[in-house]
C-alpha cells in the first residue's frame, strides 16, 4: 500500500511552498514504494489517490474515464498513479495495481474536520466556488474499508473513485445545519468566487465534482457513512 501523505492545514495550505513534502511523498516517494514492491514480488499495489486529478465539471456525473487536469495539489498524484500502473504493466497478470481516488476525507481526528465542525457549531462553513456545485466526500474508514476490500484480490487492477454520495455546497450546508442544530452559511460570495483566483490552491475547493464511484460500489464496496449527514454526524459524535 502506498498512502503516505502530508497535507497542510489551516490558512499555510493557502501556500503552495506548503505542499512541497506532500508532492514530494507522491512524485519521490510512491515510484520508489512501487519500485522496491516490484523487485520484493509483491502482488498487489494499492495507491491513493484524490478527486482533484479532475477538472470542473458542473453537474456531470465524473467517471474514471473523465479527462484529467489536476489543481496544483493535485498534480503530483499523477505521477503517483503513474508508478503504480508501471507496477502493473511490470508484472503481467501476475501483478495488480489499484489506484483509489478518494473524495475529501472527513473524520473526527482530522485537524480540518474538526475546524469545520467547531465553526459549523458557531454558524460558519468553510465553502468555496459556485453553492450549486457539487462537493465529494469520503468518511476516512470507508477509505480504509475501500483498501482492505481492494487487497482481498477480487477487485481487478485499475482505478476506482472511492466517496460518500455527492451533494451541492447548499445541500452539504443544509445538512450540516441539521446535523449541528443551527443555521450554518458560507461566507460572502465575493469570497467564495475571489479566494481561488487569488490562492491557487484553494482552487481546488471551488471546483465542482460530482463524484461517481459506481464501479467499487459494483465490486461489493460500500460505505458505511453513505452520504454527508452520515458523515458529519459520526465526525460530531467523535468531536464530542
Amino acid at each position: 500500500m502506498m498512502l503516505a501523505t502530508a497535507i497542510p492545514e489551516g490558512p499555510a495550505a493557502l501556500l503552495p511552498r506548503s505542499w512541497r513534502t506532500n508532492d514530494q511523498i507522491r512524485s519521490q516517494l510512491a515510484p520508489t514504494v512501487a519500485r522496491i514492491a516490484r523487485e520484493s514480488g509483491v502482488g498487489t499495489l494499492v495507491q491513493e489517490s484524490v478527486l482533484f486529478v479532475y477538472p470542473d465539471s458542473g453537474a456531470h456525473w465524473v467517471e474514471e474515464s473523465a479527462p484529467l487536469q489536476p489543481a496544483r495539489q493535485a498534480a503530483s498524484c499523477l505521477s503517483a498513479e503513474f508508478a503504480a500502473r508501471e507496477f502493473q504493466a511490470d508484472g503481467g497478470s501476475g501483478r495488480r495495481a489499484v489506484i483509489l481516488r478518494f473524495g475529501l476525507f472527513a473524520a473526527p481526528d482530522s485537524g480540518l474536520s474538526r475546524q469545520i465542525w467547531q465553526l459549523a457549531t458557531r454558524g460558519r462553513a468553510l465553502v468555496l466556488g459556485d453553492l450549486e456545485g457539487y462537493t465529494t466526500q469520503i468518511h476516512a474508514s470507508d477509505a480504509a474499508l475501500a483498501v482492505v476490500h481492494t487487497l482481498g484480490g477480487d477487485v481487478p487492477g485499475g482505478t476506482y473513485n472511492a466517496c460518500a454520495d455527492p451533494v451541492t455546497r447548499a445541500g452539504w450546508l443544509e445538512s450540516l445545519s441539521e446535523v449541528v442544530g443551527r443555521a450554518v452559511g458560507p461566507p460572502p460570495s465575493a469570497v467564495r468566487m475571489a479566494l481561488p483566483l487569488i490562492a491557487p490552491t484553494a482552487e481546488a475547493l471551488a471546483r465542482s465534482i460530482r463524484l461517481d464511484s459506481s464501479a467499487l460500489v459494483a465490486t461489493g464496496w460500500e460505505p458505511q457513512f453513505p452520504d454527508v449527514e452520515a458523515i458529519w454526524r459520526a465526525v460530531g459524535a467523535g468531536v464530542g
